[in-house]
């Protein structure tokens, strides 16, 4: 079993991200939208003492923003810190690891990317969205996620795209040159149990996902089967799989019972060919 040890903060950060996932996602009264502003506050507290700096003023007098990813299935969602300008963590000062076994471990960084909102709408509105299929027991079935893909980072229209993905390379020392996203619409849009193909080429490797929109939860746990792994992921947060994780053990995106807003999952790869 894995034991995750927390610092006071990072317990905090996550009760908060709890509270945050369990609010209604659609038509919020004055009431929700003023709980949200508290947590969203409270967040943001908990993250400046794990990098070390004091409370935004300009964070605690700010009111919740409604934003594009809330017109996708009539869902919607509050982001306190949404119209501010998008900034990554340069110093990933908030990373915890949770060591997985001896040779796989998973990060998670929360609060990596700030005014993540500015990339999620331009990521909903410009991608190449595609709905997908697979043929499973001799039937053809639809993906509960649109896809999209970026071959070359380089060719991206977004160009905090490749900010993200030069930081991720500097920091990580890998080249990572391309991105697949998954856009999970509402609640019920989810990732089975599975390793990423990376996996199968390298015994060894780092693979960063940026969490953008609706928070969610992800779960990781053994290829055999076994405990999970548990983490809830807000917009901005980042969670990075390392070592042999994609060998032996499996990741997922569940579906859920509370309604939620849209999410977009960004991985990232270096090339495999």
């Amino acid at each position: 079993m894995v034991e995750v040890i927390l610092s006071e903060p990072l317990r905090r950060l996550r009760e908060i991200d709890a509270q945050l996932a369990a609010l209604p996602a659609q038509a919020p009264d004055e009431e929700t939208t003023q709980d949200a502003a508290v947590l969203w506050w409270q967040r943001e507290a908990a993250l400046n003492e794990l990098r070390g700096t004091p409370p935004s003023p300009h964070a605690r007098s700010q009111t919740p923003v409604m934003t594009n990813r809330n017109t996708v299935s009539g869902a919607s969602a509050l982001d306190l810190f949404a119209d501010l300008e998008p900034a990554v963590d340069t110093s990933f000062a908030t990373t915890t690891r949770i060591q997985l076994d001896e040779t796989s471990w998973i990060e998670h960084v929360p609060g990596w990317l700030t005014g993540s909102a500015h990339l999620f709408d331009q990521l909903l509105t410009e991608a190449p969205w595609e709905q997908r299929y697979r043929m499973m027991f001799g039937r053809r079935f639809q993906e509960p996620r649109l896809t999209a893909e970026y071959p070359d980072i380089a060719g991206a229209p977004q160009e905090l795209l490749h900010t993200v993905a030069d930081t991720l390379s500097n920091h990580f020392d890998v080249p990572y040159r391309k991105l697949w996203m998954n856009l999970y619409r509402d609640h019920r849009g989810s990732t089975g149990w599975h390793g990423d193909l990376i996996g199968k080429v390298q015994e060894v490797s780092t693979v960063p996902v940026l969490s953008l929109g609706a928070t969610r939860r992800f779960l990781i746990r053994p290829a055999e089967g076994g405990a999970s792994v548990s983490l809830i992921l807000a917009s901005g947060d980042l969670v990075v799989m390392g070592g042999r994780a994609q060998r032996d053990w499996r990741h997922s995106v569940p579906k859920q019972n509370t309604p939620a807003g849209p999410r977009i999952s960004v991985n990232f790869a270096p090339d495999l060919d």
